[in-house]
């Protein structure tokens, strides 16, 4: 090894291609692009592995360290990225300085970890001082397999630096040990995940969580959660507004989704990268039943194919997704049409009735007591999700309230709706009625 760094570019080192080179096997830094180096590109490297790139060869700490700006790590062609995986700490740390920032640096095209060969902190840090950085473009990065998060945004260090305008695009990110996408120590000024409510055989559907726009949001599939395979993007133009993307789904893959957007308080005009949402399991779970016709509508607000008209003028829905299986926890449960910004609770029971409540019906038995599950906000979009973990948590609420294999339960959500058609203040979905197995 050398007794420092592979190659150290000292301040004012601009200008300068790397290519081909194999960095690997260092005390300290593989690479090192100090303060006011800027301009430097690095393409075709290995950094961290052996020449055959299945071996590591470490560098004991990073395999990337850049202060620079306007670094190229890779580039817009199929044989531009370097493969930088097998070091101590991180794949690639992007930091600045309060007299030196680093901006408008790009990682694209690389391959940063590598399944049982990942970097020991994490794939890429975007640290203090730095903005206006793009971590997949043209083409996106392989972040895969690292002992951290696959991207973090933040510094718990700085926390009072700028650490925002990073756009994370196109990249297969999965099974690293920590979050996908991380942002933390108001990273990317914590621009929230979007929200997917259903996906199917052809689809995506969901809301992005921010007023900002146009936003991008993009959907990938991955046994991880993560985000290991993109499947397709979709503009909206409208705040917390709705997206529909078409994609090619098989029933049980796991759906997550970002978003892009440039968001109010920013350092830098240029758009940021939310982290994944969470999960939805493509599949239709269980049967939708108890809708509002008629006959039965309290006032008259009827709406057949979901639970009595709301101060929308529709009746809100709910469906399942996911699977039946107690031992996956995995099924969830998805409001729409709700008024927005109001209360909602997701209530459960061993029976079903058809009862007028409120401006509704109230279709979960009280006979066969009703259990309150979770309480979520509709938010500005009109929307909630409940799952992570129904089952689990579903065990601590007492005697009779476990969902175990075996069990049929009936499903329906509350809402506040205080200018209703009837009036009376509150409202309530259809119902879903799901067997559950094993």
């Amino acid at each position: 090894p050398n007794g420092r760094h592979g190659v150290f570019l000292e301040t004012v080192a601009t200008d300068n291609e790397f290519m081909k080179n194999v960095i690997s096997g260092n005390t300290s830094y593989g690479v090192v692009v100090g303060y006011s180096s800027d301009r430097n590109s690095f393409r075709e490297n290995t950094i961290g592995l052996d020449q055959s790139r299945v071996n590591s060869v470490q560098n004991n700490l990073s395999g990337m360290i850049i202060y620079g700006k306007e670094t190229e790590v890779g580039g817009p062609s199929l044989n531009d990225g370097n493969w930088i995986a097998g070091n101590g700490a991180w794949g690639v740390i992007l930091k600045g300085h309060v007299l030196s920032m680093a901006v408008e640096n790009s990682i694209q095209g690389n391959v940063i970890g590598l399944a049982g060969l990942g970097n020991g902190f994490g794939g890429v840090k975007v640290s203090e001082y730095t903005f206006d950085t793009s971590i997949g473009s043209v083409l996106g990065n392989s972040i895969i397999g690292n002992g951290g998060p696959g991207v973090l945004v933040g510094d718990a260090y700085y926390s009072g630096s700028p650490v925002d305008g990073t756009e994370i695009l196109n990249n297969s990110i999965s099974q690293n040990a920590a979050e996908g996408i991380k942002l933390d120590f108001l990273g990317n000024v914590m621009i929230p995940a979007p929200i997917v409510t259903a996906a199917s055989s052809g689809f995506v559907n969901g809301y992005i969580t921010v007023a900002a726009t146009p936003c991008l949001v993009q959907v990938f599939r991955d046994v991880d959660d993560e985000g290991f395979e993109f499947l397709g993007e979709q503009w909206v133009t409208t705040p917390y507004g709705a997206f529909s993307i078409s994609a090619s789904i098989a029933a049980g893959d796991r759906l997550t989704a970002t978003q892009t957007a440039e968001i109010p308080g920013s350092t830098t005009p240029r758009p940021e990268t939310s982290p994944f949402s969470s999960v939805m399991v493509a599949a239709a779970l269980g049967s939708p039943g108890c809708f509002c016709t008629a006959t039965v509508a309290p006032c008259g607000n009827a709406d057949p194919t979901a639970g009595c008209a709301n101060s929308t003028g529709l009746g809100a829905t709910l469906a399942g997704h996911g699977s039946n299986s107690v031992s996956a926890d995995d099924f969830t449960l998805s409001a729409e049409r709700l008024p927005a910004g109001r209360w909602t609770m997701l209530l459960g029971s061993r029976g079903s009735a058809t009862l007028p409540f409120g401006d509704g019906l109230l279709c979960v038995n009280p006979g066969s007591r009703i259990w309150r599950l979770q309480v979520k906000n509709s938010q500005p979009w009109g929307a909630a999700v409940y799952g992570d973990g129904l089952v689990s948590s579903s065990l601590t609420l007492g005697p009779g309230a476990a969902i175990t294999s075996g069990d049929l339960w009936y499903f329906q959500v509350l809402y506040r709706d205080l200018s209703g058609p009837c009036g009376r203040g509150r409202n309530l979905t259809n119902s879903v009625k799901i067997g559950f197995a094993p």
